[in-house]
């Protein structure tokens, strides 16, 4: 039965939710929007997950939008690699900690999942 394991079966969903203070133009805001999925995506990859996007995960970035200064390109680019890092550490930690659960209830081998 282990070796017929698939990661895919330890997951039942990734929520991610990033709550952003300050205004941000349309531009930022999809920007960071798309840092958050390829963030994803590349956490997915190396977990070796089947499928990249499945129909339970979901991804909300909400900014209060109290305006302020505007950001310029250097600090949209700091704020894009922010929103891409913390999406990576906190994909990896959930994860990581999903599959060990997994492993020690099942008794699986630590590669299979």
């Amino acid at each position: 039965e282990s070796e017929d394991f698939n990661a895919r079966n330890c997951l039942d969903t990734i929520q991610t939710m990033i709550f952003i203070e300050g205004y941000l133009e349309d531009k930022e805001l999809l920007d960071c929007y798309m840092a958050a999925i390829e963030a994803k995506v590349t956490v997915r990859q190396e977990f070796k997950l089947d499928s990249i996007h499945s129909a339970s995960d979901n991804l909300v970035v909400a900014v209060n939008q109290r305006r302020g200064q505007r950001l310029d390109e250097e600090r949209s680019g700091v704020l894009r690699k922010s929103v891409e890092q913390a999406v990576i550490k906190a994909t990896r930690k959930a994860l990581t900690k999903k599959f060990n659960m997994n492993q020690r209830k099942l008794k699986l081998p630590v590669d299979s999942c």
